[in-house]
């Protein structure tokens, strides 16, 4: 017993695509995301793309070892780790709006410029 691949095509055409404005607020918010991580954490960045762009064929396994760089340094980069503390309640209003908002997340377009303001408050912490 397989996937009937005729019928996961048809049901994948039949899910409707998601409004344009939820696709530019989850662009957004990656965008933003990004953007403070190249901030903080450059080299490793750098190095996994460089690494993407001389494997663009095998980059998920080639990569691994800068991509695992790349993770450690967002999660123990101490001004990361310092938004994530200072910014931790505007961060869950975002994320309680959006659970709020599935059909309209348009409404959490605020909530999001709160924690983004939030997080360009914090002065970067060098170690």
């Amino acid at each position: 017993m397989g996937i009937n691949i005729n019928k996961l095509r048809l049901e994948l055409v039949a899910i409707p695509p998601p409004p344009f404005n939820i696709i530019m607020l989850v662009m957004e918010t990656r965008e933003t995301a990004m953007n403070i991580v190249n901030q903080h954490c450059r080299k490793e960045l750098d190095k996994f793309g460089a690494c993407v762009g001389q494997h663009p064929e095998s980059w998920n396994t080639s990569c691994a070892e800068a991509r695992l760089e790349l993770a450690r340094c967002s999660e123990n980069n101490p001004t990361i780790r310092q938004i994530k503390t200072s910014c931790a309640e505007s961060f869950q209003k975002y994320e309680s709006c959006l659970s709020q908002n599935t059909a309209n997340v348009l409404q959490c377009k605020d909530n999001l410029k709160e924690f983004l303001l939030c997080a360009e408050q914090i002065s970067p912490i060098h170690v």
